[in-house]
């Protein structure tokens, strides 16, 4: 009998020494490479904003960045529903890598903004799980379409910065399914990023880069995910046996790791199977990184017009009363506010760039007025929030003898950073009293407003335009003038609520979650799912934007009345009434009319983004299938469809109903009523979701877990400075952490996000501070009652 010849992987004729390389980073931004492969490392380096291009040697610090473009923050672009544009400036970026050498990009983020204190939010797309996914694609796409590795982050329910290292998101798995890993799977497989960041914290108890269920049976089995794992910057649990659930990838790494490796590989600690699978990833990886490119070069000027571009179909005009916007021109009226002159264009941490050329408002129409045009400006208030009443006065001069003015509002860059979260959503005292004080003397007042996630607005009574622009990017000044004298009609609408107050916030009551654990109490309802089930007003709902323009829509028309597996379309007629061409967003929203099942009244299930022409008309169609209607079933554990009436209904934000139809689902699924089990969560209501803790364990499917003292004995390297300054080696090494910090931080954002994670991070996180493991396992036998074995382990090294 003939044999049949099988043609075997290059991986397979690797040795174990050489796998073992492969699962851990050499140094802080790259990986091994297989020199008798011809396989180089891979470079990666961070960025949601641009290319955060950080020398080895400089190690973990946020400076001794290399200059390149800052793109609009994820906050800004999300709002633009158009993952076109993300997909642009995904392969802009990915050109401008190239350009420095790095083959893998450390974005998008995907993580659900649940809170609006989160201080990292400015990084993340929206409180939408559909449109944060759908973005995530476009860029993914761009990016990897030329050359350029995505990183998927961070994986999953890391919702907030407070302990983001230690914290156990305990979340029910319908809302996990639905909300907080749903935005993971819709990237992954419309764009099957080159690898995916397992995130921080725990989730229900184990971590995430220890987590079987995250890792293989989601990722792997449920989204079909071909690429590798890598670990957060320092959040491996353990660097040997994170390989057996899923792990890749340990991130960053200062030691070598391939003996450690082997000799549990040979023990059986860590398996054959996972050993293999986990090398074979990477070697995937490097093959892809170092395959070859198209010639394509990256010019700064076109990356630059492409973040101008991306601030005009982003930014959200939120308020225009009397259509007091577009201006004209800039005659007879003014400019106040000192961020028009020093523009918050980016927040905090590890995505903060060295920008290339910002250009702020002041100066850019300064530069482009013709004589005698000239626009007064005033800065108004300090930068430093400190009240100056020479500064006052003069803003308040200013406006009292011109017609308009432009006030500028800012929440400070120190209030959003990477490692905390913010304490409360006001804006500075002193820009708010300012504001009060020039509405006595001029009633004309548009405010554009930078912040990274949403603020209160008590003054939404005083002004009569509002153009929202969160975090622009370097084009700030170019972005700014053409939505404001209508060169661009914004087309932006919200990713997120906009509450009236904090009070207002569902989570107001347990977030951030403290002790080691976030308890996500409010399940699925989260952001818009919350506040229109509950119908509790809100400054601005999700999905909400004007524009310049006007436009009319159709009747919606739906293929069928009646659906059941078969796919359908829901259609309609838009026309743009307006002398001007103008872009639109069409949110479709599925409204179950009745259920037995907890839902949200409403939820986006589709979106396009249309551009027509002045008076012009177009014809949207809507693609569609029964899994619209599914929610996740925990006791089948499968997406499932509860047959009856629903509506689907094209609307600014979900209340805001522009067009609707009927249509009856039906299923063979069976529902239960679950009034009784879960009332509030059945029947919603504006008093937040702090349930009781009983229904929240009827949720969940088992008890809380006990609640732990983690500041007494034994430590390990689970433990914190925090946890262990009961002890007197616990203070001496919290003091000596806090003096290096008071001396090395830049600024004090740095400052306090290095101090919060330094107090909050586990042990094992120590080599992030070039910390040698052998000084941990030194401090933890003292901390543990053993100073003299410590002292021995710091001087000798452990006893063979």
């Amino acid at each position: 009998m003939k044999k049949v010849s099988v043609k075997k992987s290059p991986f397979d004729s690797l040795s174990d020494e050489t796998k073992a390389s492969l699962l851990y980073g050499h140094g802080g931004w790259h990986t091994a490479g297989i020199a008798k492969k011809g396989l180089d490392p891979l470079e990666m380096h961070d960025g949601p904003l641009g290319i955060r291009y950080l020398k080895e040697e400089a190690g973990m610090t946020l400076d001794k960045t290399s200059p390149s473009t800052c793109f609009p923050a994820p906050c800004l672009l999300a709002c633009s529903f158009n993952p076109s544009l993300e997909e642009k400036i995904g392969g802009m970026m990915a050109l401008e890598c190239r350009a420095q050498k790095t083959g893998m990009l450390l974005a998008p983020g995907v993580n659900i903004k649940r809170n609006p204190l989160c201080g990292r939010n400015f990084e993340y797309l929206s409180e939408d799980p559909l449109l944060a996914g759908e973005m995530a694609a476009g860029f993914i796409k761009g990016l990897q379409n030329n050359g350029v590795g995505a990183c998927l982050k961070h994986y999953a329910a890391n919702s907030q910065e407070t302990q983001r290292m230690i914290s156990d998101s305990i979340v029910d798995e319908r809302a996990l399914q639905e909300i907080y890993l749903k935005g993971f799977g819709i990237a992954i497989k419309k764009a099957q990023p080159w690898t995916v960041m397992s995130a921080y914290n725990l989730v229900n108890g184990t971590y995430c880069s220890d987590s079987d269920y995250l890792l293989r049976d989601v990722l792997r089995k449920q989204f079909g995910f071909t690429g590798a794992v890598v670990s957060d910057w320092g959040g491996t649990n353990d660097p040997i046996l994170s390989h057996n659930h899923g792990l890749d990838v340990e991130m960053p790494c200062f030691v070598d790791r391939q003996q450690a490796l082997l000799d549990a590989l040979k023990s059986g600690k860590l398996t054959r199977e996972n050993f293999d699978e986990s090398a074979q990833h990477v070697y995937e990886l490097l093959e892809k990184a170092n395959a070859p490119k198209k010639a394509k070069g990256f010019t700064y000027g076109q990356s630059h017009a492409l973040c101008r571009q991306a601030i005009t179909e982003s930014a959200v005009l939120l308020k225009n009363d009397n259509h007091i916007l577009p201006l004209q021109n800039y005659r007879e009226t003014c400019v106040i506010g000192a961020y028009a002159k020093t523009p918050r264009i980016q927040g905090s941490g590890s995505s903060r760039v060295q920008a290339l050329q910002v250009t702020d408002f002041i100066d850019y129409i300064d530069a482009r007025r013709k004589p005698g045009d000239e626009v007064p400006y005033a800065p108004g208030y300090s930068l430093d929030g400190s009240a100056n009443d020479d500064l006052a006065f003069a803003a308040l001069d200013l406006a009292s003898r011109t017609k308009n003015v432009l006030y500028f509002m800012a929440l400070p860059a120190s209030y959003e950073s990477e490692g905390f979260d913010r304490e409360d959503m006001e804006l500075p005292a002193n820009q708010l009293d300012l504001l009060k004080r020039l509405y006595a003397v001029n009633q004309n007042i548009v405010v554009i407003l930078s912040c990274g996630s949403p603020v209160e607005l008590p003054f939404l009574n005083e002004i009569k335009g509002l153009l929202l622009v969160y975090l622009t990017g370097e084009a700030f000044g170019e972005g700014v003038d053409e939505l404001l004298l209508g060169k661009v009609s914004p087309s932006g609408k919200l990713a997120e609520t906009w509450p009236l107050h904090y009070y207002d916030v569902p989570t107001r009551d347990f977030y951030p979650g403290r002790d080691r654990r976030s308890l996500y109490k409010d399940s699925i309802f989260v952001g818009y799912r919350f506040y229109a089930t509950a119908a509790k007003p809100v400054a601005f709902p999700f999905g909400y934007g004007l524009s310049y323009a006007d436009f009319s829509y159709s009747k919606l028309v739906l293929s069928r009345p009646q659906v059941k597996d078969a796919k359908f379309t829901a259609t309609l007629n838009v026309e743009n009434l307006s002398s001007f061409s103008a872009s639109t967003v069409l949110e479709l929203y599925v409204h179950p009319i009745r259920s037995k099942t907890v839902k949200p009244m409403h939820e986006l299930k589709a979106f396009q983004k249309i551009a027509l022409k002045a008076h012009g008309k177009a014809k949207v169609v809507f693609e569609l299938d029964p899994s619209i209607f599914a929610h996740y079933d925990v006791l089948s554990h499968s997406f499932v469809v509860e047959g009856g009436q629903y509506k689907l209904e094209i609307a600014n934000g979900p209340l805001e109903v522009l067009s609707s139809a009927s249509i009856r689902v039906s299923s063979d699924w069976k529902a239960v009523d679950q009034r009784k089990d879960f009332p509030d969560y059945f029947f919603v209501d504006g008093k937040g979701l702090d349930v009781p803790a009983a229904e929240f364990e009827k949720l969940l499917g088992h008890p809380l877990p006990p609640q732990k003292d983690w500041s007494k004995r034994p430590y390990t390297f689970n433990s914190t400075l925090n946890d262990m300054q009961g002890t007197w080696i616990g203070r001496k090494a919290k003091a000596k952490v806090i003096e290096n910090l008071e001396k090395n931080a830049s600024n004090p954002q740095e400052k306090k996000m290095f101090l919060d994670g330094a107090m909050t991070s586990p042990l094992r996180a120590g080599q992030m501070g070039n910390v040698p493991h052998n000084v941990i396992e030194s401090l933890l036998l003292a901390a543990n009652g053993h100073p003299i074995k410590g002292l021995n382990h710091y001087l000798f090294g452990k006893k063979k």
